[in-house]
C-alpha cells in the first residue's frame, strides 16, 4: 500500500495468534494518521540563517539577520513539544548577531521563531 503524504487510513487485522493454545484475537479497526511536519512549506525565510547548525550544547549560535536587519525582532526557542524555553526581544542592528541563552539546552531538535511586525520565520536548530 502506498500512503499519501497526509491523511487518515483504516487498517483491519484479524487472526493474530496469541499462544499455541489456539486462542485468537480479532482486531476490527486500527486508525493510522500520517502527517508531515515541515517548516519549509509556504514560508518566506527573509534571508535568516542560523549557524553553526548543529550547535554544541551551551555555546552560542549566530543569526544572519537577512531582511530583519535594522529592526526589533521577537525571538523565541521552543522544544519539539512546543514548550517555549527561551524568549527575548532583540534589535538586529548588525547583519550577524550571537544568541547565547543563559542556560544550556539538552541535545535535541528545537525551533527558533522570529517575529517582526507580522513577518514570521521559523528555523530548526539542532543542539548536540
Amino acid at each position: 500500500m502506498t500512503l499519501a503524504s497526509t491523511g487518515t487510513y483504516y487498517i483491519g487485522i484479524t487472526g493474530i495468534v496469541l499462544s499455541t493454545s489456539s486462542r485468537y484475537l480479532s482486531i476490527d479497526d486500527i486508525s493510522l494518521s500520517v502527517s508531515t511536519l515541515s517548516l519549509k512549506d509556504h514560508q518566506t525565510d527573509y534571508g535568516i540563517k542560523l549557524y553553526p547548525n548543529p550547535v554544541p550544547s551551551g555555546t552560542a549560535f549566530y543569526v544572519d539577520a537577512g531582511q530583519f536587519e535594522g529592526h526589533k525582532v521577537n525571538l523565541s526557542i521552543t522544544d519539539i513539544l512546543g514548550k517555549t524555553i527561551y524568549s527575548t526581544t532583540t534589535q538586529f542592528d548588525a547583519y550577524k548577531i550571537a544568541i547565547q541563552p543563559k542556560s544550556s539546552f539538552g541535545s535535541g531538535v528545537y525551533f527558533v521563531h522570529f517575529d517582526q511586525d507580522g513577518r514570521t520565520v521559523n528555523k530548526r536548530l539542532i543542539i548536540q
